[in-house]
């Protein structure tokens, strides 16, 4: 698991999907760990039912697990809902804190390629300092969820 965390930590730090920077987006959402320097934006498009994820993408600069994080994040909720983005991040924060005995919620069963990726980010359990740098633009997503609230610090 060690290797398989840091191998898709590189591919997407190196590489990160998704990644523009789009002025004209529904809603738009900074989060700032200032331990590490990281900062995520994600800019979010919205069905006319402000449920569904219509366009999703990030910007920001900060270290390769903050990047590939956010870069992870992107793929996983492309064209899903605020429902499954719900279940990903509690999913994602269980992984951390619990490791892998931690349920698959049934919303995310469906999806080998969305389990995989969140076991190799929940790899950063193995270095504590470095969660907040993880989970960074998924708090940002978390915000935009709620219509945008300002700039998140993950302190």
């Amino acid at each position: 698991m060690r290797e398989l965390y840091q191998q898709v930590i590189l591919d997407h730090s190196k590489n990160p999907r998704h990644f523009e920077k789009r002025v004209e987006a529904q809603v738009t959402q900074t989060c700032y760990n200032p331990l590490c320097g990281d900062s995520i934006e994600v800019f979010c498009d919205f069905k006319k039912d402000n449920q569904g994820i219509d366009k999703l993408t990030f910007s920001g600069s900060g270290c390769a697990i903050s990047v590939a994080s956010a870069s992870m994040m992107m793929g996983i909720l492309q064209d899903q809902d605020k429902i499954f983005f719900d279940a990903a991040f509690k999913y994602l924060k269980d992984l951390i804190e619990f490791g892998s005995a931690t349920e698959v919620p049934e919303i995310l069963q469906g999806s080998k390629k969305v389990i995989t990726s969140m076991q190799a980010i929940s790899g950063v359990r193995e270095y504590p300092m470095r969660v907040k740098c993880a989970t960074c633009a998924w708090h940002s997503m978390a915000g935009a969820c709620r219509g945008g609230e300002g700039p998140i610090k993950t302190e």
